[in-house]
């Protein structure tokens, strides 16, 4: 409808009707959604499982399979210590978007990463889980050069790369009992 003084005013019953999305924005609304939903933020819990849901849907059988256990692989710890909260810092968005590709393709990746020391430290990791401890966030992963589960805090990576062709069978509950 035709607003007042020009503009435009939507009728009170208007929704989004079709949104177009990539793959890639539709699996962060996604995970996203089941964040809230670890979270448990309990104002509009079922409305977070029912869009989910529908989201989920749209996506063909074969990437339904893949995308649904990536909600496993989340968890969710108590606040960060002020000490943790005092030193966090934005993650770097480039080695962010490598970290997220490797977790939802399940794929292994090198990796600079600078200990709390300030020591920098080259590391070959499978990205299990995430471990979320507001506002701090983690990565639950296994350490190929360790030998071992790790946990690695998101802003103290400087590069990741993600190897060609290497991919890991996601244990997230094997990570998290071992850390």
């Amino acid at each position: 409808d035709r607003g007042r003084g020009g503009g435009v005013r939507l009728h009170a019953s208007w929704g989004l009707g079709k949104v177009l999305l990539s793959s890639e924005e539709a699996l962060c609304t996604l995970l996203s959604l089941a964040i809230s939903e670890k979270l448990g933020f309990p104002m509009f819990a079922s409305d977070v499982a029912r869009a989910r849901k529908k989201i989920v849907d749209a996506f063909p059988t074969s990437e339904r399979k893949r995308i649904a256990p990536l909600r496993e692989r989340i968890f969710v710890g108590r606040p960060a210590s002020a000490h943790v909260r005092g030193s966090y810092s934005l993650p770097e968005s480039r080695v962010m978007r490598q970290l997220q590709l490797a977790f939802v393709r399940e794929s292994v990746v090198t990796a600079e990463y600078v200990k709390e020391t300030g020591e920098s430290s080259e590391r070959r990791i499978e990205p299990h889980a995430l471990l979320i401890t507001w506002p701090a966030w983690y990565l639950l992963a296994y350490d190929h050069f360790r030998g071992g589960a790790r946990t690695f805090r998101f802003d103290r990576f400087r590069r990741v790369d993600i190897e060609d062709g290497a991919v890991f069978r996601p244990r997230p509950r094997d990570i998290a009992t071992a850390i």
